[in-house]
């Protein structure tokens, strides 16, 4: 579920910064420092930003693996060119429908449907294997490009395995938990900053907490790939399912 689904956690995270950064406007002291509240400040921009650079990239790597997984399914498709026609056909029937299973596994689907999906795969690889080495035992195929096909098919299920790990892997709780303290510490501070600016200027304070807030959503959005804001692009695998099916005319 994407973190704009729950609009609990949202509610939650907004209510704490609020509630925060109220505190430390009322119990904001005439002699604090601004130059060490402006110090932490920093320090937790800093964190923040380093913590969205950790989830961009967590999500830039599971978009490789869906780019590497659908150039995987594409060289299958073309090493299966040496086949004769019979096992060629079967072979590629076999992949269109692998592709088609692949799809229909997405992360915001029920946990049901995807292990079906999952299975279903799983299974059409299976076949697809079996079938090649079984080309190779019988010398159907030159033993040459046959260890081609099978290892083609070979690295695409570790991708396949891969891209799986890549959409369950999250970010270290005790890392989200320590960046929303340290946003929650920060907001105090900017309310207790109110008692040393200038009343035309206690509106920058508001909105660097608002600021706190979007960093800390769009960090759980990251971390979640079924996101409805930024979620994981298949459009290129979708593409390449449509494009198997034009040429075998499914």
């Amino acid at each position: 579920m994407s973190i704009w689904d729950s609009p609990t956690l949202l509610l939650v995270l907004a209510l704490g910064l609020g509630l925060a950064y109220t505190l430390g406007a009322r119990s904001a002291r005439v002699g604090l420092d601004a130059r060490l509240a402006g110090g932490a400040l920093v320090w937790t921009g800093l964190s923040l930003a380093v913590t969205l650079y950790l989830a961009g990239q967590l999500h830039r790597a599971r978009l490789d693996d869906v780019h590497e997984e659908c150039d995987s399914i594409g060289h299958v498709y073309r090493a299966l060119q040496v086949l004769p026609r019979n096992e060629r056909a079967q072979m590629r029937l076999l992949l269109v429908s692998y592709t088609d299973a692949r799809l229909r596994k997405v992360p915001e689907q029920s946990a049901q449907e995807s292990q079906n999906a999952e299975d279903e795969a799983l299974g059409l690889y299976s076949q697809m294997f079996a079938l090649g080495t079984r080309m190779m035992r019988d010398q159907t195929i030159d033993p040459f490009r046959g260890s081609q096909i099978v290892q083609a098919l070979s690295q695409m299920i570790s991708i396949h395995h891969r891209l799986g790990y890549a959409l369950q892997e999250r970010l270290p709780t005790p890392l989200l938990i320590f960046v929303t303290l340290q946003c929650l510490a920060s907001a105090g501070l900017l309310g207790a900053l109110t008692a040393l600016s200038h009343p035309q200027q206690r509106w920058i304070c508001l909105v660097l907490t608002g600021g706190l807030w979007i960093n800390l959503a769009l960090i759980l959005d990251y971390n979640d790939p079924s996101s409805q804001f930024i979620r994981v692009d298949t459009r290129n695998i979708q593409e390449l399912s449509q494009a198997l099916h034009a040429k075998e005319r499914l």
